[in-house]
């Protein structure tokens, strides 16, 4: 499966991995980056408000952590894509970001 998320950009793999989120809803995790695990999921998130245009979505392979309030946590594996939030944008309208979805 595929995870989307929305981060700053340039962040490596290892960097990542890494990483522990912080969450909206304050539910505790301690590992982890949260992702959503569609494109309509990430465009709904409230992180994307906090987004600039140059700012990054990736799309990655991991393992799941926790199932989170609008989420998961992923240990992420891969990077299967990175674009910027505009061209995430411009991708999701006509509708070529949705093949990322696709992939098992």
């Amino acid at each position: 499966m595929n995870y989307f998320r929305a981060q700053g950009k340039g962040h490596t793999l290892i960097e990542m991995q890494n990483h522990t989120s912080k969450d909206g809803a304050n539910e505790g995790g301690t590992e982890g980056v949260c992702c959503c695990d569609s494109i309509d999921g990430l465009l709904n998130n409230t992180v994307m408000d906090a987004m600039n245009d140059d700012d990054e979505v990736v799309v990655i392979r991991g393992q799941e952590i926790a199932e989170i309030y609008d989420g998961y946590r992923v240990y992420p594996t891969e990077i299967i894509a990175r674009m910027t939030v505009a061209e995430f944008t411009r991708l999701a309208e006509t509708g070529a970001a949705y093949d990322y979805e696709d992939w098992s």
